[in-house]
């Protein structure tokens, strides 16, 4: 049984495109951990609050990020760039992206969006490096 056995094609889309884009990092060599896809289990709401927050954001284990993958066809890109940038807040750390499936293209295509001082931290600490 896989992983997307079960799942709606929404659903099924963002694992994949999660997936794909571990492996691209990693094949780049950035070591990462991606979210794993969702459970399909019966359990009921208080079993589902008594259960330890799981960190935010779908890429993991790169220090100081967090990153969201979206598959939405409608781009909310505000809303999407200013959900993780709280999540990032919230888990504590200082960057946050979203990188974006392009339909109809490799995921090495994707779109990443950061907002300008993030892109300038990133640039400066490459610049002082």
């Amino acid at each position: 049984m896989t992983a997307t056995n079960g799942l709606p094609p929404v659903h099924r889309r963002a694992f994949e495109f999660r997936q794909l884009v571990g492996l691209f990092l990693e094949s780049r060599g950035i070591p990462n951990a991606i979210r794993p896809g969702h459970k399909i289990q019966n359990k009921k709401l208080s079993e589902i609050f008594a259960e330890p927050e799981q960190p935010r954001g779908d890429v993991r284990g790169i220090p100081d990020w967090l990153i969201s993958t979206r598959t939405d066809v409608a781009r909310d890109l505000s809303g999407a760039l200013d959900q993780a940038a709280h999540d990032a807040e919230v888990a504590g750390l200082s960057h946050s992206a979203v990188i974006w499936r392009r339909p109809g293209r490799d995921v090495r295509q994707s779109y990443v969006l950061l907002s300008l001082d993030v892109l300038a931290d990133v640039l400066k600490e490459a610049h002082d490096a």
